[in-house]
């Protein structure tokens, strides 16, 4: 996992996110960056969740793009690619 001034990086890939799964401490920034040829968009699977609910990138995103998220609730985070939905990962907060 490549940590930059203390944000860890997740890139968005052709093949996917990698790392897929990431275990982070609460109050860690995790910024998704697009190193694919396809559009990018984070977003949490758990709408129901107020916590949840915030996790969500407003734009698409082209290779080059990205965006940044600090987690300040522990919990699960499944998240996926609205412009790809077969592309997601999962952040594990502790």
């Amino acid at each position: 996992v490549t940590v930059k001034s203390g944000i860890y990086i997740v890139s968005y890939q052709n093949t996917g996110f990698k790392p897929n799964t990431l275990e982070i401490k609460r109050g860690t920034s995790v910024r998704f960056v697009n190193d694919s040829t396809k559009a990018m968009r984070v977003s949490s699977t758990d709408t129901n969740t107020p916590a949840y609910q915030t996790f969500s990138q407003q734009k698409t995103v082209g290779r080059g793009g990205s965006y940044e998220y600090t987690f300040n609730d522990v919990g699960t985070f499944i998240y996926v690619n609205m412009n790809n939905s077969a592309d997601k990962g999962t952040i594990l907060v502790k």
